[in-house]
């Protein structure tokens, strides 16, 4: 009945894995990969695989777009954020279990490929000279994915690190942890004002460029709960 500021309830706001469903396509999978002649699919246990697939939604987010008479305000909401995700850097997107790579033009030099939204001169592109073997995944307790790949010996590797003290910039994706809606002050609300219909679009998604969106991750599914509460009055 009053003008008020909404905001997110984070109490019944969630993305949770659909642990039945998960653990039954996860058997189906177990029962093709045998046909697979990659040793790494092949090897997966039933459990590896259903623990890939409730992984999917450490990779999703919500995103929340709001239409003010002719402004449009858009927030990204992560349930599980730990860290920035930057929108760039090194893929295997031909799955051979390498960095993507090019060769420098006119030159017998290969380096590294860099993805996303990057920005930057070719000076603050810093690389590493190549190694004299493959290197081992990234992560070796994990599963190999455009993330987790090897660096190729004769290949220039890319120094992430170096690069941003030298100036590139790689978009980080802006967004809000779940968790901050907890606290006493809001990091987002939006106003509804009394007998206005309000337009609010409502995505569910996942971001690419999180490490946990994987190919392993395909197929999984998932339960998801958004809901508003409101958070005052406006005092007009």
């Amino acid at each position: 009945d009053d003008n008020v500021f909404v905001t997110i309830d984070a109490e019944k706001t969630f993305i949770k894995e659909n642990i039945g469903y998960n653990k039954k396509y996860a058997k189906e999978l177990y029962d093709e990969y045998q046909l697979f002649n990659d040793p790494y699919y092949k090897n997966l246990s039933e459990e590896q695989i259903e623990e890939m697939l409730n992984r999917i939604v450490k990779a999703m987010r919500y995103s929340i777009l709001i239409k003010d008479e002719d402004e449009y305000s858009y927030t990204i909401i992560d349930p599980y954020k730990d860290k920035v995700t930057l929108l760039g850097g090194i893929l295997d997107n031909d799955v051979d279990r390498y960095y993507d790579y090019y060769r420098v033009t006119n030159s017998n030099e290969y380096k590294e490929r860099v993805y996303g939204e990057v920005e930057g001169s070719k000076a603050q592109y810093i690389y590493d000279e190549p190694l004299e073997e493959d290197s081992d995944y990234l992560d070796i307790n994990d599963a190999p994915s455009a993330f987790n790949a090897r660096h190729k010996k004769e290949v220039k590797t890319f120094n992430l690190e170096a690069s941003l003290n030298a100036g590139l910039k790689i978009k980080e994706e802006e967004s809000i942890d779940l968790k901050d809606f907890n606290s006493d002050v809001a990091p987002f609300h939006f106003e509804v004002k009394r007998d206005v219909p309000k337009e609010v679009v409502v995505s569910i998604y996942i971001e690419g460029w999180d490490l946990e969106s994987v190919n392993y991750t395909m197929g999984a599914a998932f339960i998801s709960d958004l809901a508003f509460k409101i958070e005052r009055e406006t005092g007009k």
